[in-house]
Parts: C-alpha cells; structure tokens; sequence
C-alpha cells in the first residue's frame, strides 16, 4: 500500500493518499508531471554522424495534484478547500513524502506554481466533494531519500539520479579524511553543526536548526572540499572525533 502527505510549512499535514477514511486525496489519475529530468549540451562536428551529449544538469520538476475534496461532519468541503488554498504558498517550501512497501521513503520540497484553480463544482451549491488543482513546482528537481549516516569509515555508495553531495556533521574536534585523501581539520564547536560539501554552499557552516554559523563559516572558508559522490559509484570518508557524514539519494522518477 502506498501513502503520500503533504507537511506545509507551517507544519499541517495534509493526507493525499491513505487507506481508511479522508477528507482531501488524491482524486483518480490525479497526479500530473512530478518526475525530474535532465538535459545536456550536444556537441557536433561537421561531417560525423551524430552528437554527443555533455553537460548534463537536473532541471527543475513541475507537476499538479489533483485534489478530491470531501466534506464530513466535523469540517464543510468550504473549509478544506480553504486550508489547501492556505498551506500551499509560493514563497516557502513544504514537503511531498511518497511511501511505498517495496522502496525507501521519498520526499520532494515543493512551492506552490501559480494560481490554486476555483473549485469545479461551486462551493454553495450543497455538493458534499469538490476537486481542486495544485500547480507545485519543486527546485531541487527530484525526489531524495530520508537522511542516511555513517562515521569512522562512511562508504556513500550512489545508485541514484543525481550527484551526491555530503554534509558532514559534528561537535567539538575533529577532522574529516575525503575520498581523495585530502584531510579536513574541523574547527572546534561549542555544539553541533553542519558544514555541506555542495559546491553551492560549502564553506558555509550552520547549526542544526539551519542557522549560518558566521564565526565558524569564517574559519573554514579555506577548506578545500568540493568532493562528492557521482552516480553509479562510490566513495569512503574517514572521520575522527564526534564527526559523522550524512547524504542523502536522488532520484528523477520516485516508481522507479
């Protein structure tokens, strides 16, 4: 059995796909697009047959839910057409988690895209459902596991869609030897903090609750990092200290 949520980012949790009794799901063959893709750059030459493809970069991931609205005793289909209207919003991300029997657990952070379309059926008319399409878009352009870990020695194996880009975590002292054998000496930390190797933004250290730590960005704003894990490989970090790796794995199409 699958089950798909929406958590708003304001912490609602909205049930789109559960067994047993619901107010909003997913209507039948109510979910549009959500499935990432990549694109390249073609080279070409004059005379050879052909083109080779390079460059390659995961686009944004667009899609739209279709909702089924359904009224009961306890809230009228008015006010929960009204609470997706009001938990879906441009400017901040919520979260879309797909879970499924025989795969990991997925989520996608996803923005509302565009306008909320008014309800097919007209909401004073008595009518007891009502559908109600969602334009999501999600920047990150694909569906990633649930966070993984690993210390002393981290193999970060990747059998997924897209690079991988670790974060390493810790308290205190420590250091961090990468696949390269480059070592990372970590500055001392009064408490836990994170500090990603994404080439985006590495060197920028923050605490567990995604606060940018200035002091300690400061410090490792020489650190050479820039070493992740490409797909269909694998890669094994050293570390020492209170210091663990975490990544996590993505994929373009969460059925596959």
């Amino acid at each position: 059995m699958s089950e798909m949520v929406y958590v708003s980012p304001n912490g609602v949790v909205i049930d789109l796909v559960k067994p047993g009794d619901w107010s909003r799901r997913i209507a039948y063959a109510g979910v549009s697009g959500l499935v990432g893709a990549k694109t390249s750059s073609p080279l070409t030459a004059v005379n050879v047959p052909g083109q080779v493809p390079v460059g390659f970069r995961t686009t944004e991931m667009k899609g739209t839910l279709m909702l089924q609205v359904v009224g009961g005793p306890s809230e009228s289909v008015d006010a929960l057409v009204s609470e997706v209207n009001r938990e879906f919003v441009s400017d901040a991300y919520g979260t879309l988690v797909l879970s499924r029997e025989s795969a990991p657990r997925l989520n996608a952070r996803v923005r509302l895209d565009g306008a909320i379309d008014f309800p097919k059926s007209f909401l004073d008319s008595g009518d007891c459902d009502a559908e109600v399409g969602v334009p999501v878009i999600c920047d990150d352009g694909y569906w990633a596991t649930d966070v993984l870990s690993g210390a002393d020695s981290a193999t970060v194996t990747n059998p997924g869609d897209v690079f991988i880009w670790p974060s390493i975590v810790w308290k205190g002292a420590g250091s961090v030897a990468l696949p390269s054998g480059a070592v990372v000496t970590l500055p001392n930390a009064p408490d836990w903090r994170r500090l990603s190797l994404d080439p985006y933004t590495s060197h920028e250290v923050t605490d567990m609750s995604g606060m940018v730590d200035e002091s300690l960005s400061d410090a490792t704003a020489q650190l050479s990092l820039g070493e992740g894990v490409p797909q269909r490989q694998s890669r094994t970090y050293l570390t020492e200290g209170q210091v663990r790796l975490e990544w996590k794995i993505g994929y373009l199409n969460p059925w596959r």
